[in-house]
């Protein structure tokens, strides 16, 4: 009489089964995709516009790297790199294709093979490297760094001077190693901002 009983209920208890494990299982014909962001954050697109002009200068760093580290005033400027800064601030950078021409005072052009990852500018080095340049913002704006250092070597017998800049040149630090306490290192480090 037991097993009459048991019999039904376990008909019973695997119909039931059955069906939630079917219905728990089923696959809504279209997936839900997740909302998107309202408001969401566009790559420039480095294309868009072939000629910038000058704006403005944004000094991130002139300082005294050694013999002992200490930030400098900008009236130093001239002290040490002359009208350098002055002579290579662009007044307009022209981009056709895949090369970038910087326009400068007097005349003055430089000209290089560029290319762009996402808003990165990079360009192509004589040693056929790519080295960074710069960037386009989201406001579309063309930001150009340069690195400029004077390197000083004093001793009884001469002075050595060395005045370079470089669109690539990021950090004072390979330039500390050999050094003596012979050695004057002012670093600068600025943005050319265009639009």
């Amino acid at each position: 009489m037991r097993m009459k009983r048991l019999l039904p209920t376990l008909a019973i208890g695997s119909i039931a089964l059955c069906s939630l494990l079917f219905t728990a299982c089923y696959k809504d014909d279209e997936p839900t995709q997740p909302e998107p962001d309202p408001t969401p954050i566009k790559d420039p697109d480095p294309v868009a516009k072939n000629t910038y002009k000058y704006l403005s200068t944004k000094i991130f760093q002139f300082k005294h790297v050694l013999p002992k580290a200490q930030e400098m005033p900008d009236e130093l400027l001239t002290t040490y790199f002359g009208r350098r800064i002055e002579l290579n601030q662009p007044e307009e950078v022209q981009f056709k294709n895949d090369s970038i021409t910087i326009l400068k005072p007097y005349g003055l052009q430089e000209k290089f093979k560029v290319k762009w990852d996402k808003g990165d500018l990079f360009y192509y080095k004589a040693d056929e490297t790519w080295a960074y340049m710069g960037r386009i913002e989201t406001d579309e704006t063309l930001r150009l760094n340069l690195g400029a250092y004077s390197l000083t070597n004093k001793s009884e017998q001469r002075s050595l001077t060395v005045v370079e800049q470089g669109y690539d040149l990021t950090s004072p630090d390979a330039l500390r190693e050999g050094s003596d306490a012979n050695t004057s290192l002012v670093w600068l480090s600025l943005q050319y901002i265009m639009e």
